[in-house]
């Protein structure tokens, strides 16, 4: 399976699509819509693309392969991938701009998911609590 990609390379101002071939074990996962890490140039730099079109064959004989899946669900449809297409032609912006426009917020490039640690402490409560205020005095943050 071919992945057409367009690609987030706001440096070199690239409006095209990018073919990539998709491993085995993506082909369950990839749609129209996904967002992908992908290799690009000849330092294979990781540049953040979106799938706009799945083929079978490639007018290119060697492909570089999808690194992996961002996310599981497509940032848009297909219809909405057509109104992007008229967005960036009436418009004069790129495609992959004209995406982002539909595109959720906090979906844009560079934008990390924000995780939280928790550890809990197997003591009783007033020892819990010298433990609560060494950490903050030690500019931690701790609850109990």
């Amino acid at each position: 399976m071919i992945a057409r990609v367009v690609l987030n390379n706001k440096e070199q101002n690239i409006d095209r699509t990018f073919d990539y071939s998709v491993p085995q074990n993506l082909e369950e996962t990839i749609r129209i819509g996904s967002e992908v890490w992908v290799p690009f140039g000849h330092g294979n730099k990781s540049v953040d693309g979106i799938v706009v079109e799945l083929s079978d064959k490639s007018e290119f004989d060697k492909l570089k392969k999808i690194t992996r899946v961002i996310s599981n669900e497509p940032l848009f449809s297909e219809k909405t991938l057509e109104l992007c297409k008229w967005v960036s032609k009436q418009y004069f912006c790129s495609l992959y701009q004209a995406i982002r426009l539909v595109s959720p917020p906090g979906r844009k490039s560079g934008v990390k998911e924000k995780s939280v640690r928790y550890a809990a402490l197997n003591m009783d409560r007033m020892r819990a609590v010298e433990v609560k205020e060494e950490l903050r005095s030690k500019g931690a943050t701790a609850q109990c």
